[in-house]
């Protein structure tokens, strides 16, 4: 299973470039989570997104911490 995670500010496209990998996971028949976390939803405030691919399900949950 790959676990990616992104790390960035808001309004770099860190969210976009999350959906755009699970996106191409997915095409290529992968099994796919992927999701942003942030909190104040602000130009410049820290923000997180991870994705996770498999043959199989994903049935993890939370965040990527490796």
């Amino acid at each position: 299973m790959y676990r990616i995670r992104f790390h960035g500010r808001g309004g770099q496209g860190i969210k976009v470039a999350g959906r755009i990998l699970g996106t191409a996971f997915f095409l290529e028949g992968f099994e796919v989570q992927d999701a942003p976390r942030y909190g104040a939803e602000r130009r410049g405030a820290p923000i997180f997104a991870y994705v996770r691919a498999g043959r199989s399900s994903v049935n993890e949950r939370g965040i990527v911490r490796h």
